[in-house]
């Protein structure tokens, strides 16, 4: 497993912009890589310890974990155990658990200002009353676009939002506290992967 050339991209109007490459991952140590990628579920897993043990399943036993989850994989096109299953893993036992949300690249504002605030509410990162992210909703804006407003407005509360990059024309969004993000960042690229927020507007 490790590094395998995911593109984060943003899609605005009919361009595509690739944002900055991910630090290289420690790919001469499986061993190395696997540590980062627990390290990251711990931290990501906000307490449920069944995110860890899915991760660690498909590291340590990878055809097991298939064909546990054969119709969640399945529903992503993949139709054998691969490097990445780890990766996967982890981004869809953290949407089962409500601690991240996979978004089309063409949502509209309203429907990802919703799933910010279910993000927030997850964790409680922000009160209620501080919301009003649908307030902010422009379905005239891109929704790469909006995504960056979402991050400054966040950013002014300490909290940063995050894509986990999965190499698809879609946004698996995390929202995690500022103090966290450089470490979880760190970690996903000596796992081989990627985690970006929305700094560049």
């Amino acid at each position: 497993m490790g590094w395998f050339g995911f593109g984060f991209m943003r899609k605005k109007g009919s361009k595509q912009h690739r944002l900055q490459q991910a630090p290289t991952a420690e790919k001469d140590d499986p061993q190395l890589r696997n540590t980062a990628l627990l390290e990251l579920s711990r931290r990501l897993a906000f307490g449920q310890s069944q995110i860890v043990d899915e991760v660690s399943e498909a590291i340590l036993h990878e055809e097991d974990y298939f064909v546990r989850w054969f119709d969640r994989l399945d529903e992503r096109g993949i139709s054998c155990p691969i490097p990445e299953l780890p990766w996967f893993a982890l981004v869809d036992s953290l949407q089962a658990e409500g601690l991240a949300c996979e978004i089309d690249w063409k949502e509209g504002s309203y429907e990802v200002a919703s799933v910010i605030e279910n993000l927030l509410a997850r964790k409680q990162l922000l009160p209620e009353a501080e919301w009003n992210l649908e307030h902010e909703a422009d379905e005239i804006l891109p929704t790469y676009d909006f995504l960056v407003k979402m991050f400054k407005l966040l950013q002014v509360h300490s909290i940063t939002l995050a894509c986990m990059d999965i190499n698809s024309d879609s946004y698996v969004l995390i929202t995690v506290r500022m103090e966290e993000y450089s470490e979880l960042r760190a970690l996903a690229a000596r796992a081989g992967y990627r985690i970006d927020g929305f700094e560049q507007g």
